[in-house]
């Protein structure tokens, strides 16, 4: 398909040179009828409200909607200039004097992505030879942003379609990683931007995966979309047969009892053990948090937090933010439940049967955990990991690794962080020092110790598990076509549950090798 493309562009002189991953994908799907986009999709100019906006407050998403639907033209279009002539008069000075320490993270990325539609063959700064804001090429400036504004998705996803482009000369490969990995790097629950539009862009990119041969990672499932034909959430579906597929992105396991509780990409959905057919679902948009305590199963999502004690559904801190926030649940000592929103936390109450707000540490983190000694930490997404001592940088002594995204404790009492780049690291409580555990060099999403069994099970996001025995080499157990596994839950038995796309797996051994079983929507 990619190779006739090729011939089209090299054959037409105008429509088909529209075909790149700047000015074929779509970022203002899910942005129809904001004001911004559709003046900037019918005047395709920096000017009146679409300038207003894009020098204002406004997120980022917005903002890169607004500038996609500004459009391109193979002969440019200027915006980057008008851009900075409207931010300049809105800094009392003239364009010229303008100089690139004035401009805010979030200019630099505005400038940046218009400069890179102005004349999206080159990618050129506003002024050939010029220096310092003049001189400054699409992709310097979208460095500069992406550097300052390192949990911002959208500022790093369209920073890699710019490099996307660049790369199209030299590698089709490469025009499809860079985004891919922008996304593999942002787990959903932390993109600030609508999934209709990340969809939209990664079906054509989809296109440049081919180039890649078999290393190719699989393509993101579509995210899942409420269908208003559907009962409200809060309705439970007792009938297996009912579930949509796409809620099947597992994110979170714990049991209670004989049930296997899961948060998904559709709602906490639960199973017996012994039977691969859920029992029930409540549905919800996205449940990434899910914790079992005093015999009731807990599930941060979206818009509420959910309860079942295994008869009743109950729903807490009902939520109609649009924010790319989800409730994180935090168990504490004494058997406390603490619930984080975007910065603000809350702590049950069993007794008044009400969740109280409080002040607490880390109430925005990316991950958070309470270890069995007391101490709290949490990490601050791609900035630092904290503990009781303060803050740890990462890339330092202490903490090797660059990208910690979960933390876990063990059966053992040691404490872990997954980290997307590094793998896995244990802490040493004498050094206080993490230190990486060999096994996996990347992308560690879960780690289990079986002291019974003497067994230590590892968990890579995209090939499986690695189990790690004494004395004998390390096994692979490859379950890639689950396509990407967030959690890892270990039975009091040795059975292993692994969180997959579209399904759990359940594998156990049989004496002489491993037992799977799939548990999923028949």
């Amino acid at each position: 398909m990619k190779r006739l493309l090729l011939v089209l562009l090299l054959a037409l002189p105008t429509a088909a040179l529209a075909d790149s991953p700047l000015t074929s994908t779509d970022l203002t799907v899910g942005y129809e009828g904001h004001p911004a986009v559709e003046e900037a999709r019918s005047s395709g100019q920096v000017e009146g409200r679409v300038l207003q906006f894009l020098i204002g407050p406004a997120p980022n998403d917005q903002k890169a909607a607004v500038i996609n639907a500004l459009g391109w033209d193979v002969g440019g279009k200027g915006n980057g200039l008008l851009f900075v002539q409207g931010l300049a008069k809105k800094r009392g000075k003239t364009p010229e004097l303008l100089k690139l320490k004035e401009l805010s993270a979030s200019d630099r990325f505005v400038l940046g992505y218009l400069l890179a539609l102005d004349d999206y063959f080159e990618l050129k700064p506003l002024k050939q030879g010029g220096r310092d804001l003049w001189g400054a090429t699409p992709q310097d400036l979208l460095a500069q942003a992406a550097h300052s504004l390192e949990g911002d998705f959208a500022v790093h996803y369209v920073r890699a379609l710019v490099e996307a482009q660049a790369s199209m000369e030299t590698s089709w490969c490469a025009a499809y990683l860079g985004p891919r990995e922008v996304l593999d790097r942002f787990p959903r629950n932390k993109r600030n931007m609508k999934p209709e539009a990340v969809r939209a862009a990664q079906s054509y990119l989809e296109l440049y995966a081919d180039d890649c041969g078999d290393s190719a990672p699989p393509p993101e499932q579509e995210p899942y979309t409420p269908n208003p034909s559907k009962p409200p959430p809060g309705r439970h579906k007792e009938k297996a047969e009912r579930l949509p597929d796409p809620m099947y992105e597992v994110y979170d396991v714990d049991r209670l009892w004989t049930h296997v509780a899961a948060g998904t990409q559709g709602g906490l959905v639960i199973w017996k053990s012994f039977e691969p057919i859920p029992i029930r679902w409540e549905e919800e948009f996205i449940c990434s948090s899910v914790v079992v305590l005093d015999d009731v199963v807990w599930a941060g999502c979206d818009s509420r937090v959910i309860s079942w004690d295994t008869i009743v559904v109950e729903s807490w801190l009902p939520n109609t933010d649009n924010d790319a926030e989800y409730y994180a649940l935090v168990k504490g000592p004494g058997g406390a439940l603490f619930a984080f929103y975007g910065g603000r936390s809350w702590r049950w109450d069993p007794r008044g049967r009400a969740f109280n707000p409080v002040e607490h540490q880390g109430a925005g983190a990316y991950h958070a955990l309470y270890r069995s000694n007391g101490e709290f930490w949490w990490i601050d997404f791609l900035s630092a990991i904290h503990g009781p001592k303060g803050a740890i940088e990462l890339s330092s002594e202490t903490y090797p690794g660059r990208d910690p995204r979960r933390f876990r404790e063990d059966a053992l009492g040691t404490l872990w962080v997954e980290d997307f780049e590094g793998g896995l690291y244990r802490y040493d409580d004498g050094s206080r020092r993490f230190v990486h555990h060999p096994g996996l060099t990347e992308k560690g999403t879960g780690v289990a110790i079986d002291v019974e069994r003497e067994r230590t099970w590892l968990l890579h996001y995209t090939k499986g598990l690695v189990l790690q025995r004494p004395g004998r080499p390390d096994e692979a157990i490859d379950l890639s076509d689950l396509g990407y596994m967030r959690d890892i839950h270990l039975d009091p038995d040795g059975t292993v549950w692994v969180a997959g796309w579209g399904k759990m797996v359940r594998i156990r051994s049989t004496g002489k090798g491993w037992e799977r079983v799939d548990f999923a929507k028949p």
